[in-house]
């Protein structure tokens, strides 16, 4: 298989799995987990909600402790040990019940923070909005200067949102069994990823 063909995949089975970890979270415990510059927003607003506030303030924390153990766990490229974690973490989700949004945050932060890099771009595989303006700004600039050398890139980002949003649509199909299909694509990209 074409390498760019296979890097691409496993890079879209990995929005396919926060597309519909994201869509898990909306849907059960009314919050994303996948990004967090809304919750940030959230926090600020729920000043006088000091429940939700303290939900918030949590979610938040554990997406940044997340990323902090998976920037421990794969230094040096060991991305096998990541999948790996995170295959059981999503596993063990399943039968967390109310606590699983937190599972599932740390998890994201730890698929987020691994250092995976297309053409120099670092890969953020968990949000969709850096690319959506990363990709703008490419073909702005190239409907200005005719400069299509990186087209490309925003072709990879347009995919990328797009099964971020398959995910999205693939939970109306698993529902309460997407964190084990979450896990199983980890298990995949643990033995894919090379």
């Amino acid at each position: 298989m074409n390498r760019d063909i296979g890097f691409k995949l496993k890079i879209m089975l990995l929005m396919v799995a926060s597309g519909l970890s994201n869509a898990y979270c909306v849907m059960n415990f009314k919050t994303p987990i996948t990004h967090h510059t809304g919750n940030a927003t959230a926090i600020a607003l729920s000043i006088g909600d000091k429940e939700k506030m303290i939900f918030l303030i949590f979610i938040f924390a554990l997406f940044f402790i997340g990323s902090l153990a998976g920037s421990y766990l794969t230094y040096g490229d060991k991305f096998q040990i990541g999948f790996i974690t995170m295959a059981m973490l999503a596993t063990l989700s399943y039968f967390a019940g109310d606590i699983a949004v937190y599972m599932l945050t740390f998890i994201f932060g730890l698929q987020n923070s691994l250092l995976i890099k297309y053409d120099g771009v670092i890969v953020r595989s968990t949000h969709i909005t850096g690319y959506l303006t990363d990709s703008a700004s490419i073909i702005g600039r190239y409907l200005k200067t005719k400069d299509g050398s990186r087209l490309h890139i925003s072709r990879f980002f347009l995919m990328s949102i797009g099964f971020f949003i398959l995910g999205g649509i693939l939970y109306f199909y698993v529902k309460n069994l997407s964190q084990l299909v979450v896990a199983v694509i980890y298990l995949a990209l643990a033995f894919l990823w090379r």
